[in-house]
């Protein structure tokens, strides 16, 4: 009855911080476009906004939606360099209803100015097109030396095993 209390605690210590929720992404910048057409015409928006993006990973979220026949979505991140803008991560989604795609990446070196643009092409009716991109939170590696607690934990019910058998040969 002992050895069970103790695997129930050691399995409480140690499995703490594995079933801990993980950080939620953060919303560094969000951009959103909207263009309507009447009857069988196209219509088509665009829109642009800058941030800035230090190291790391993130996530490009392109979102369509509308009532149209046909709607398109296209959305782009251009990073800042040498004095003009060069294409870094593009996002296309083709729909006739509601959807999102997800691309990620990451930033490596310095920060840098991004440009962030979407895009929306409507045929015969409306549709919003919005790009974003949220930082992903990095995950915790393990520590080093970590297991060296289970370990001890074991060996301890080994020898109170052990150590039971042979009290119960000796009676």
């Amino acid at each position: 009855m002992k050895f069970r209390y103790l695997i129930l605690a050691a399995v409480m210590a140690f499995a703490g911080p594995v079933l801990a929720a993980p950080a939620p992404a953060t919303t560094v910048k969000s951009v959103t476009t909207s263009a309507s057409a009447s009857g069988r015409g196209s219509g088509f928006g665009t829109n642009s906004g800058f941030l800035t993006l230090g190291p790391g990973n993130y996530i490009l979220n392109l979102t369509l939606s509308g009532a149209a026949s046909s709607v398109k979505g296209a959305a782009l991140l251009t990073e800042f360099v040498s004095g003009r803008f060069l294409p870094k991560y593009i996002a296309g989604l083709d729909l006739t209803s509601v959807g999102m795609k997800s691309f990620a990446f990451s930033v490596t070196g310095k920060s840098g100015l991004y440009a962030l643009t979407t895009a929306v092409t409507v045929r015969g009716g409306n549709g919003v097109s919005m790009a974003s991109v949220q930082k992903v939170a990095a995950v915790p590696g393990p520590e080093a030396g970590a297991g060296i607690g289970a370990l001890a934990m074991g060996g301890l019910a080994v020898y109170l095993r052990r150590r039971r058998t042979s009290e119960a040969l000796a009676a």
